[in-house]
């Protein structure tokens, strides 16, 4: 997934949303007919205890790994948004942020208003939550 958000983003994105995407992308893919989509989901418990309060976020455990992690979890857990709504953010992404923006870095705000967007809802609480703001 790093290589498509390099060439599609051209490295616009901050860090937690390129490795959110290659991680959450990486533990949805199928390993043949016994592979169990459900097996290989990465912090959907902790997540939920994030958002019912029983653990704190700790931001400085697992940097942008985590916290890019969790916002996927939290987007198709609490807004029902799974792989083809995040390709739409990804490609609203890719085609907002050219190679004219190279080394530009989309801010958080605007990467809320695209998934906002695709989502169709309000995503405040979960940009809160995981102190992206």
């Amino acid at each position: 997934m790093h290589v498509y958000n390099d060439w599609g983003i051209r490295r616009n994105i901050p860090s937690w949303l390129d490795e959110g995407l290659a991680i959450q992308t990486a533990t949805r893919l199928y390993c043949g007919p016994k592979h169990q989509s459900d097996a290989f989901r990465i912090g959907d418990r902790e997540y939920e205890d994030i958002r019912e309060g029983r653990q704190p976020l700790r931001p400085d455990i697992g940097g942008a790994h985590r916290i890019g992690s969790l916002f996927f979890i939290g987007i198709e857990r609490d807004y029902g948004c799974a792989a083809d709504c995040v390709a739409r953010i990804w490609n609203r992404l890719a085609n907002l942020y050219t190679e004219d923006a190279k080394g530009f870095v989309i801010p958080n705000s605007e990467i809320k208003r695209v998934t906002e967007a695709v989502v169709g809802r309000d995503v405040s609480a979960l940009f809160a939550l995981l102190e992206l703001q």
